[in-house]
């Protein structure tokens, strides 16, 4: 069965540590962020990633989220890869659940997805996912 998920995030904690800095002005940073999940998907997650800034208020990332989560009443934890922009005060990102790494009764799900900032720490989120009993994995036989 494909779904789409939609709702808004909260980061409830950033830590950044920049690593390098460069002579034009750019830097490399990492982050560590806390978010949690309201809408079509209820519970909460912890990303890292690695941040690339062109400029101070221009940047790329890309990183891993774990999420914690229920999707229509089944419990589990997701991981997924985010591939990101930060552009005009805007973080927006393209992410695709690693579907290996899910838990518990949301083993097998598929999808992939995406975000864009608002505001006061908040963001827009879309998933299409696909919970089709064929594509559940049998683990251990």
């Amino acid at each position: 069965m494909s779904k789409t998920l939609t709702g808004i995030f909260q980061i409830t904690q950033w830590d950044e540590e920049s690593h390098i800095v460069f002579d034009e002005g750019g830097k490399q940073s990492y982050a560590q962020i806390k978010q949690t999940y309201n809408g079509d998907i209820k519970g909460d997650s912890s990303i890292k990633y690695l941040m690339n800034y062109k400029t101070e208020t221009s940047a790329c990332f890309v990183g891993y989220e774990v999420m914690n989560v229920t999707i229509d009443g089944k419990q589990g934890q997701l991981v997924l890869k985010h591939d990101g922009l930060f552009e005009q005060g805007i973080a927006s990102s393209k992410f695709d659940i690693i579907s290996e790494n899910s838990t518990g009764d949301l083993i097998g799900i598929q999808g992939s997805g995406s975000f864009t900032s608002t505001e006061n720490g908040q963001a827009e989120y879309t998933f299409k996912v696909n919970f089709d009993k064929n594509s559940i994995k049998v683990i251990g036989i």
